[in-house]
């Protein structure tokens, strides 16, 4: 037994010859395992997969003439503006480098358009390519760990339109000091002034539809509260304090990000009136309308499974009329993505897309301000994405861009929401996604996809690890344990205290499952997990070593007390004691022992690779170090990749390439096909 390890641990070491050796070597060893396999060679390769999917969900300008869209061309993320009727295209923008991302597209008016790359400057632009003008400079932006913690909150992003004044627009950004600012930016010079200040322990504000600042998202003490004010110069008040709690049944009650939460989404026509997700009170959370000046609240629509809001994983999205600027309708994620009507318009609108698009999942993104056109993004979980634009007058549908023209959805394989109950009767969801030429009714080589978070959730769509798998033969099993998020309170907050062996239960039932339902061969089964699902690979291969052939473990948490100490040391106040309160504290030292993988290593049987970016500040490499020694000191057969550009689930491509070739080639030799 033994260690291989292509790289040493060392962090200080950036030798790009050693990295162009390691790479020219795992593509002999994919040719081989390609051999192994029957000789045959493979039509897709790690990149096909693994691409970024350059393609926004395209933005009609307001007169409905032209759409700007974000697309990929010669490998780099590409600003393109198209006329709708001549069909001229002109390209507004090119990252610099494949690693560019454009991360806000908006039109500020029928003739400028806007862009950030990296969410970085934001810049605007004719779509003749005049007047090109930075609006605001990111070197003002706090970033790092203040994006990973705050989302969009973080970098500069365009709060707002301003419908009364349309040279102008609101700017919202966080400064040096940590603190959000809200500017009121000249779009085609880019002066700007400050209209909200920052305040301590406020991290983001809102604006309503006429552009002025109503609504702070404050952090204070440990938990979440929401701010308001009636109007400009007024003084901000509690919402939560206004709000009826119906003997607690709706007032504000939890603490941190996990916590129980009203989250806001936006104002209606009438200033008076906003919509909110809210679970407090409540296990699952729900929709509501809420008036300020009589504390009215309406609830809208509820799910009796599914959470229509998930923090960190919210695909929720609201739908403005662009005519009326009431909400028409929501999409959420449910088995599948959901769409839920309240405008009669919009949902007729829906019905005649999808009789139009029936083998996919379709998504009014964007219209202009008449509504009569519409863009329509549309995906399924083996396709990356095709965006089309939908003419209500004529009911013509056509294609405007896709993800991936390279990529066919017929060589992929479908996704299937499954449902299953857990040993002690808990209704458990997840996906299974079996290789699309694997015959019916034999059980197969399975990898348990465990996802990270561990509070977020797996959801229906192309995902590329998960295609990646299954084109090279893997049943897929993907299990939405306790402490996912989409499935209401209790079952969220169930991994509270400890962050281990819960989930792994309900995993284990997923794999009895898969197995009993004759999908998963029980003797060539391999957990795999990035960030929270490696510790969560590590526990299982440890509580049921004799369940696992082998297990992949890429960027882990491995010692929770050292995790919490980094934490703690590196990032915001905010994200420490979100940590704090999940796991109890670092002193807390024995449980938080306990349920790190460090200390069940010796449990293990199965082989395991261990992947690691240098430059991750998430979680330190020094955590994939010491589970590497604590296997090597066990005696178990590992390998060890340490990835030299690569950060928490960001790199280059050619690490990517790498990491998942190597993947590969450990799972084909230590999860072989059966004899057939």
């Amino acid at each position: 037994m033994g260690t291989v390890k292509v790289k040493p641990v060392s962090g200080s070491v950036r030798s790009g010859r050693v990295l162009t050796a390691v790479l020219c070597l795992g593509l002999v060893w994919l040719w081989c395992g390609a051999a192994a396999a029957g000789g045959r060679v493979l039509g897709y390769h790690v990149e096909d997969f693994f691409r970024p999917v350059a393609l926004s969900s395209p933005q009609l300008s307001p007169d409905g003439e032209h759409v700007a869209y974000v697309t990929t061309r010669r490998r780099r993320a590409t600003v393109v503006v198209r006329g709708i009727e001549s069909e001229r295209e002109r390209v507004l923008h090119s990252s610099g480098a494949d690693t560019g991302m454009i991360t806000e597209l908006r039109w500020l008016t029928n003739e400028r358009v806007a862009y950030q790359e990296n969410f970085g400057t934001l810049t605007a632009i004719n779509i003749d390519l005049s007047k090109r003008t930075e609006l605001y400079d990111a070197g003002r932006v706090l970033l790092g760990w203040g994006f990973l913690l705050f989302g969009d909150f973080a970098y500069p992003r365009i709060l707002s339109r301003l419908p009364q004044d349309p040279d102008y627009i609101l700017v919202h950004a966080r400064g040096r000091d940590g603190l959000p600012r809200v500017s009121r930016v000249e779009i085609h010079t880019g002066e700007a002034e400050v209209v909200q200040d920052g305040q301590r322990d406020v991290y983001s504000w809102i604006a309503d539809r006429s552009g002025t600042v109503r609504i702070g998202m404050q952090y204070q003490r440990g938990q979440e509260r929401l701010l308001y004010r009636e109007a400009p110069g007024a003084r901000w008040r509690s919402l939560d304090r206004v709000m009826p709690d119906d003997d607690g049944r709706f007032a504000y009650s939890g603490r941190t990000l996990a916590g129980r939460r009203h989250h806001f989404l936006g104002f209606a026509r009438d200033a008076d009136v906003f919509y909110l997700a809210s679970n407090a009170g409540r296990d699952r959370a729900a929709l509501f309308s809420y008036r300020l000046s009589t504390g009215e609240r309406t609830l809208l629509a509820e799910d009796p499974v599914y959470d229509l809001f998930t923090y960190g994983g919210d695909h929720l999205a609201p739908v403005f009329s662009a005519r009326t600027g009431d909400l028409a309708g929501i999409y959420y994620d449910a088995e599948q993505p959901h769409a839920l009507w309240f405008d009669p318009a919009f949902e007729a609108l829906q019905a005649a897309v999808d009789r139009r698009l029936p083998e996919t999942i379709n998504f009014i993104t964007g219209m202009d301000a008449a509504e009569n056109r519409f863009v329509v993004y549309s995906a399924s979980s083996r396709h990356k994405g095709l965006a089309h634009l939908y003419d209500r007058g004529s009911g013509e549908l056509t294609a405007l861009a896709e993800a991936d023209r390279r990529f066919r959805a017929e060589d992929m394989s479908a996704m299937r929401p499954i449902e299953f109950p857990g040993r002690d009767g808990h209704a458990l969801h997840g996906y299974l996604t079996v290789p699309k030429d694997r015959p019916k009714g034999v059980p197969n080589r399975t990898v348990v996809l465990i996802h990270g978070g561990p509070w977020i959730r797996d959801t229906y769509g192309y995902h590329p690890e998960v295609q990646f798998l299954a084109y090279h033969g893997f049943t897929v099993l993907q299990v939405n344990f306790r402490g996912s998020t989409g499935y209401g309170f209790a079952h969220l907050d169930a991994l509270r205290g400890d962050l281990g062996d819960p989930a792994v239960r309900d995993i284990l039932d997923g794999l009895d499952w898969a197995v009993g339902q004759g999908y998963a061969d029980p003797d060539r089964v391999a957990a795999m997990g990035a960030s929270y699902g490696g510790l969560a690979t590590l526990r299982a291969m440890a509580v049921a070593p004799d369940r696992f052939r082998a297990g992949v473990a890429v960027a882990g948490v491995y010692d929770i007390p050292g995790q919490l100490r980094h934490t703690r040391r590196a990032a915001p106040r905010m994200g420490y004691e979100f940590w704090r309160e999940m796991t109890g504290g670092i002193w807390n030292r024995r449980e938080l022992r306990e349920m790190s993988p460090l200390g069940s290593v010796d449990r293990v049987r199965a082989p395991v690779f261990v992947a690691h970016g240098v430059e991750d500040v998430v979680v330190p490499p020094e955590q994939s170090e010491q589970l590497v020694e604590a296997l090597a000191a066990a005696g178990i057969v590992h390998e060890f990749l340490l990835l030299e550009d690569t950060g928490h689930g960001t790199g280059p491509m050619r690490d990517r390439i790498l990491l998942y070739e190597r993947i590969l080639r450990f799972l084909n030799e230590h999860v072989k096909e059966a004899d057939r």
